[in-house]
């Protein structure tokens, strides 16, 4: 079966006759990337990639390597939660696992990136989570993260701006910056806009 990136469902090859078939290919080839998806692949959207072998709900072991983590959904009170490697997961007949393990975000030195609904963190940096156990999220934020240990994105976070060079300003040069939000400095405080 034949599926578009944005989801909308391209004619099956087997349907047509003659050179129906190869112009209505050629026509969905131009107009949008096709991906094939068999019985045997699953395209996991959050990350783009297909997944070949059974569906990763089906499976009940799951082996997370290190910085590696999965996104697992507890369908009786409908909270994800993030498990990371190195760990062997067990999975629950009440969870499902939405993907496959994918990599924690490494950023290395001088570089930065943009993550859109950041976790809430107390002052000591540890992830809040309300009364069901659902990370907090800063919903509309965005944060910039420098370099760090690897880190998992929890679920509603996402990765707005890859990973960016820090720009370097160079000697007798300088870089205008402004606010965008209310910003208070340990001497001054800024309006945004």
């Amino acid at each position: 079966m034949w599926y578009s990136l944005q989801g909308q469902r391209a004619p099956h090859p087997g349907h047509m006759t003659g050179g129906a078939e190869e112009a209505a290919a050629a026509d969905w080839t131009a107009s949008s990337s096709l991906i094939a998806v068999s019985s045997f692949s699953l395209l996991c959207w959050e990350h783009w990639e297909v997944v070949s072998g059974l569906r990763m709900t089906e499976e009940s072991i799951i082996r997370i390597p290190p910085y590696y983590y999965i996104h697992v959904l507890d369908q009786n009170s409908n909270i994800s939660r993030v498990e990371t490697g190195p760990k062997t997961y067990i999975r629950q007949d009440n969870e499902r696992v939405l993907f496959r393990p994918v990599p924690m975000v490494m950023v290395p030195p001088r570089h930065y990136c943009v993550i859109q609904n950041p976790v809430l963190r107390d002052a000591g940096s540890s992830v809040q989570f309300d009364d069901v156990g659902q990370a907090k999220l800063r919903h509309g934020d965005r944060e910039i993260r420098l370099a760090q240990d690897p880190f998992p994105l929890y679920p509603g976070e996402h990765q707005q701006l890859g990973i960016t060079p820090l720009t370097v300003v160079l000697a007798n040069t300088a870089l205008h910056l402004k606010a965008l939000l209310d910003f208070e400095d340990v001497s001054e405080k800024f309006g945004g806009g």
